[in-house]
């Protein structure tokens, strides 16, 4: 796999030459495989499907060289955004060029200095934040919950022709096949924990795949694609209207490139394991993750099977980061994006891995109840 290399010229070249727009500032934003970046640009525009400027500005996604491949799989990706749109969920909507495509493939150099042509797409910028770095608490972790559950909601009945049997690297089935990649990691003993973490999810989630519900969903949950908005809550009968409380609350939600036709399991499984990784302070990782699977639930449920394999998938997820990021480091030592998973998620896979199923689901069946859901009672 190949990343595009861009300078600022390089994105205002694409920009105005696909479509139809000058920038006048750019702003780098971070992505694992391809390369994401904020621009400004002027109020004048050459392109006719452009009705009005944005004022906050735009994204350009440059795919890398292997998604760059699958263009059939564009149509498919804006119409599960257009779903997510018409449920109220704020996303990124995408800006056809100026002749009308959904996306232009032009020729960038790469991370290696070879050229390769690559696939560019611009979209409207969400204003917000993304949840990365921000305080997580209770109400913002039940918030991702329920923005996962609001999504599968959304796409339940989107069953493109073109999304069944489509997969991606990052698709959580994949955690069943790493173990030949499992040589980048250098310490013995956690070598063997991602092995052990990988034959259990076989046995218990792939090889029972049957019993699971199934169905469309956005697959990467993690804290660079949610975004948030600050709040403020005013307390008058306590201390006057100048007395405020800033909080951060789910606003919408970014990047449609891993979506896949899956188990519903795995998207909330997905959003806990990045949750429980960023979780610093004020709330014990796991509990955090019993918040998520709360949200999740009050807005999907989900069979009690599908619980039932709840951390077995957690696991796998961390598994599958912790040895993706090492793989990546492994081919580009320049690229330490890839490794900010692996000084939390180490010791996380391990507490969750020596952790009894029995004494997890209590936990979270604690933080359910204060909900007012029961859904893992008869599990434990």
């Amino acid at each position: 796999m190949e990343r595009p290399d861009v300078t600022r010229e390089t994105v205002a070249v694409v920009v105005d030459s696909a479509f139809g727009l000058t920038v006048v500032d750019t702003s780098p934003l971070a992505s694992y495989d391809d390369v994401n970046v904020l621009v400004h640009v002027t109020d004048a525009t050459e392109n006719s499907y452009v009705k009005s400027v944005a004022k906050t500005g735009y994204v350009l996604k440059i795919l890398n060289s292997v998604d760059t491949q699958k263009t059939e799989f564009i149509d498919v990706m804006h119409g599960a955004i257009e779903r997510v749109s018409r449920a109220g969920i704020a996303t990124s909507r995408p800006v056809r060029t100026k002749t009308g495509n959904q996306f232009e493939i032009v020729p960038i150099h790469s991370k290696t200095g070879s050229e390769y042509r690559f696939l560019v797409r611009l979209f409207e910028y969400v204003p917000g934040e993304v949840l990365e770095d921000k305080p997580y608490t209770a109400p913002l972790c039940y918030q991702v919950g329920r923005l996962g559950g609001r999504l599968d909601n959304a796409l339940l009945d989107y069953r493109p022709p073109e999304l069944m049997g489509h997969s991606r690297h990052w698709n959580l089935r994949l955690a069943g096949s790493i173990a030949d990649q499992t040589y980048v990691i250098k310490d013995a003993g956690r070598r063997t924990l991602i092995l052990e973490v990988v034959r259990k999810f076989q046995t218990n989630v792939l090889d029972r795949g049957e019993l699971l519900r199934r169905g469309t969903i956005h697959g990467d949950l993690n804290e660079g694609n949610i975004i948030v908005r600050k709040e403020n809550l005013n307390h008058p009968d306590t201390c006057g209207d100048s007395c405020t409380n800033e909080t951060y609350v789910v606003h919408g939600i970014l990047d449609f490139g891993d979506l896949v036709y899956e188990y519903h399991v795995f998207e909330v499984a997905i959003a806990i394991t990045y949750i429980m990784i960023e979780t610093k302070h004020g709330i014990d990782p796991v509990d955090a993750g019993g918040h998520v699977l709360a949200g999740y639930l009050g807005e999907c449920p989900l069979p009690a099977e599908d619980l039932r394999v709840v951390k077995d998938c957690v696991t796998a997820r961390l598994a599958q980061s912790l040895t993706y990021g090492a793989m990546a480091h492994h081919k580009d030592p320049s690229n330490t994006y890839c490794l900010r998973t692996s000084v939390r998620g180490w010791p996380l896979l391990k507490e969750l891995w020596d952790m009894p199923e029995s004494e997890l689901y209590k936990r979270w069946n604690r933080t359910l109840k204060t909900y007012g859901i029961d859904a893992i009672k008869n599990l434990l």
